[in-house]
């Protein structure tokens, strides 16, 4: 009989012993409760690393020269400094960023403008003024080079700048690393993302932005698409996102955290609701091709 209890005390320590290891496995298995914020971390951390090297800070400089009336001299001075973001599109050193970061007619117009008002005379009386630009692109490790604009499309506010040949910076590199844009349409296939045909954009995916946004270089925004596109003005459809825009991070790429893509560039925001809220946008990545296809890259 004594053998018959002990072979069950420890028949039956063998199983509680069983279940306590499975529950440990269990236990150990489960996630932990900032497991989300830790794959968001490691998403956007892959991002920066993947993408960072073909994103750049983006200034203009507009200076502008007068006669100063006691010397007669020309004085140059620093009338507005600009501020957005660009990304390559090629690897010859081609950029592409928005045309109304690159607008000189504006600047121009604004610089003219806040000269009057600040002297308190009326811009007709300003004459003679020259006006000289210069563009620059600026990468993570501050690396300064000068780019020219080759050609703007103000119906989808794009630009397109190259690397200029009068560099004060450094050399710049022979072969830049490309930003790549999406392909196909993504599909989730067994917890996979496979492209299919087509230029389309999921809604809802989660996206995000790379930029200057206040002018604090290579900050990364998290969003996701919203489900339609809409237009202001013009013909060409934005891509409306759920992220905040800010002054910098206009010509700044839009990328899906699904395949890790351009498919968009942050260009404006749209009051709604009275001003209360806004609404951004950005140029779908099918616009840009489009533009870029005009440009003769040599």
């Amino acid at each position: 009989m004594k053998y018959y209890f002990a072979l069950a005390r420890n028949f039956t320590l063998v199983i509680l012993t069983a279940l306590a290891v499975v529950f440990a496995v269990g236990t150990l298995r489960q996630s932990p409760p900032n497991a989300p914020a830790i794959e968001e971390y490691k998403e956007t951390t892959f991002a920066r690393a993947l993408l960072s090297p073909s994103v750049f800070s983006f200034e203009m400089k507009l200076y502008i020269t007068e006669k100063d009336k006691a010397s007669q001299k020309d004085v140059t001075s620093v009338c507005v400094e600009g501020v957005g973001s660009a990304f390559t599109v090629d690897e010859k050193g081609y950029f592409a960023t928005n045309n109304h970061v690159v607008d000189v007619a504006a600047k121009e117009k604004f610089c003219t403008d806040n000269l009057a008002k600040t002297r308190n005379v009326p811009v007709s009386s300003l004459f003679g003024l020259r006006f000289n630009v210069k563009n620059f692109i600026i990468d993570s490790q501050n690396r300064r080079w000068n780019v020219d604009v080759i050609k703007t499309f103000p119906e989808s506010d794009v630009a397109v700048l190259k690397i200029s040949n009068d560099q004060t910076s450094g050399t710049p590199p022979k072969k830049w690393k490309v930003a790549e844009f999406r392909t196909g349409s993504p599909h989730i296939v067994n917890g996979k993302v496979v492209s299919g045909t087509g230029p389309y954009v999921v809604p809802d995916e989660p996206i995000i932005m790379i930029g200057t946004p206040l002018e604090l270089p290579f900050t990364i925004t998290r969003g996701m698409l919203g489900n339609n596109t809409f237009r202001v003005g013009g013909k060409t459809p934005y891509l409306h996102f759920i992220a905040p825009i800010n002054s910098g991070n206009s010509g700044g790429p839009v990328i899906s955290l699904l395949d890790f893509k351009v498919i968009g560039m942050a260009t404006m925001t749209k009051p709604d609701f009275g001003g209360m809220t806004q609404q951004s946008g950005a140029v779908p990545f099918w616009e840009i091709q489009k533009a870029l296809k005009q440009v003769d890259m040599k």
